[in-house]
């Protein structure tokens, strides 16, 4: 009996050291990377990674667990902006990204904290101009966490590979996908840091609204002619019905092509005395539509109707930058009137609908009714195309 158990501990014995000595010879830290490449300009991509506020679109945490709670807290986006999440995926748990470093559009530096093994974690983004004539974008996520002399977090290295590997992958796959569907406009001449030109969120009280579909020849004239037309069905039906108007008209925008503009020619109206959703008998070519209260994103614009789709498409992307979505056409409101669009000085706000504006969009809005546009960034000085 006494050999026997002498037999078993000096088999424990050479387990022990063997497990000291293949833990010795195993690496003290991990580094893995996986990388995506876009055609997407390094602005947007630098955005997106900026803050976490499209973090649960493309993160593998976040796309295991439905139901995954997160909180943004510190900075707005850069150095301080951190992001907490608590999923019900074991192996996932409670963890934190935080950004300790950014060097804009060149790299992205976070802190991550979760119960994995292992310590100083940390996860870098790195941005290169990539592909025939360098109008790529190579996004490279890299991953690295230290395990000094605890061997047991070494041995837990050799499926790191596995785990967080396949996630990295995983997530710069999603992040390409999602950065396909933001337009390839960079909004950031938009972005003065004037108040009053600047894009931003708002509200919009709700609108009752009348409008009649039209589609012209990109041509001044045919647009003069069907603009005036279109508003005199509109006025009229509107002095019948005992209506007033709910503040300026509104062009909701179908298309705009080469050669030929279609969009709804849109009149708020409201009845007196009366409030909510109206009932209003329409009939033709005059078509009603209610819409609620809601978020907008709006921003000014200088020139004539014809430069108005850059401004279009990078209100888009900079609100799919916030973490928001879009919902539905863009709208405009005309402030010079039709006349003042056929100029370079014309006037404009454009604006979308929008879902799950961050919560600092409170400022109200009106509708395009806000601040004119008068000092907005001239055409030349807004989002260039490709």
């Amino acid at each position: 009996m006494t050999n026997r158990i002498k037999e078993f501990l000096i088999s424990i014995g050479i387990v022990a050291t063997m497990f000291v000595i293949f833990g010795l010879i195993l690496p003290s830290s991990r580094h893995m990377s996986a990388e995506v490449e876009t055609n997407r300009k390094p602005s947007i991509v630098f955005d997106n990674l900026d803050s976490f506020e499209r973090w649960k679109e493309w993160n593998p945490i976040a796309t295991r667990d439905p139901f995954i709670k997160t909180k943004l807290s510190g900075a707005a986006s850069g150095k301080g902006h951190k992001l907490d999440y608590m999923s019900s995926v074991p192996k996932d748990g409670v963890g934190s990204w935080e950004i300790t470093d950014v060097v804009p559009e060149k790299s992205i530096d976070v802190k991550v904290d979760n119960s994995a093994m292992g310590f100083n974690k940390r996860m870098k983004f790195s941005l290169t101009r990539a592909g025939r004539m360098k109008r790529n974008t190579n996004i490279v996520q890299a991953y690295d966490v230290d395990y000094g002399w605890n061997l047991f977090g070494r041995y837990a290295g050799m499926y790191v590979s596995g785990t967080v590997g396949e996630d990295l992958k995983s997530g710069m796959k999603k992040f390409g996908n999602m950065l396909a569907l933001i337009p390839n406009f960079d909004y950031h001449d938009l972005v003065t840091g004037d108040a009053a030109t600047d894009p931003k969120f708002g509200k919009t009280e709700e609108k009752n609204l009348l409008f009649i579909s039209v589609e012209v020849p990109r041509a001044d004239g045919p647009l003069k002619s069907s603009f005036a037309d279109a508003q005199r069905v509109l006025n009229s039906l509107i002095a019948e019905r005992g209506l007033v108007a709910d503040g300026p008209a509104q062009i909701h925008v179908t298309n705009f092509g080469q050669s030929t503009f279609a969009f709804d020619l849109a009149q708020p109206v409201k009845k007196p005395g009366a409030t909510g959703k109206l009932d209003i008998p329409v009939g033709g070519q005059i078509k009603y539509a209610y819409y609620p209260a809601g978020d907008i994103a709006i921003v000014p614009a200088v020139g004539t109707y014809n430069d108005l789709p850059k401004y279009r498409n990078a209100l888009k992307g900079w609100v799919e930058s916030k973490g928001a979505q879009i919902d539905g056409r863009p709208f405009e409101v005309w402030q010079s009137g039709l006349e003042g669009s056929l100029t370079p000085a014309g006037t404009y706000n454009v604006m979308y609908r929008v879902k799950n504006a961050p919560a600092a969009a409170a400022a109200p809005a009106a509708d395009g009714a806000a601040k004119p546009a008068d000092a907005a960034a001239k055409p030349a000085d807004a989002a260039k195309t490709p």
